[in-house]
């Protein structure tokens, strides 16, 4: 009995701090306006019909992709401005002559 008793008080003792973590991620959001929203901290919360809310997933999606997409842009105009310098250089050591030989060295 007493090692059924111990075994129970080692499992609690596992679970319960879980449980406790799980708690505190649920509790966890962004208040807005003095109310918690369980949302992502970067997702805004907008007034519709009088009522805060957080704003709909395809605005915020539409957000997110249009982030990325600059990004993407800029990341295109360095790729451009690389791959012009990289023709310029080829074109430098394509018009390079090799070096004269020296005929005594030949002989």
């Amino acid at each position: 009995m007493d090692k059924k008793w111990i075994l129970g008080v080692f499992v609690l003792s596992l679970i319960l701090p879980g449980v406790a973590n799980a708690q505190n991620e649920k509790d966890a959001g962004v208040k807005s306006y003095g109310v918690i929203h369980n949302i992502a901290e970067d997702r805004e919360v907008e007034k519709v019909g009088g009522i805060y809310e957080p704003e709909g997933l395809d605005k915020y999606m539409k957000r997110k992709f249009d982030e990325v997409n600059v990004k993407m842009n800029a990341i295109s105009v360095k790729i451009d401005a690389l791959t012009a310098s990289l023709k310029d250089i080829d074109a430098k050591i394509n018009n390079l002559q090799p070096p004269p030989v020296d005929q005594e060295k030949k002989s």
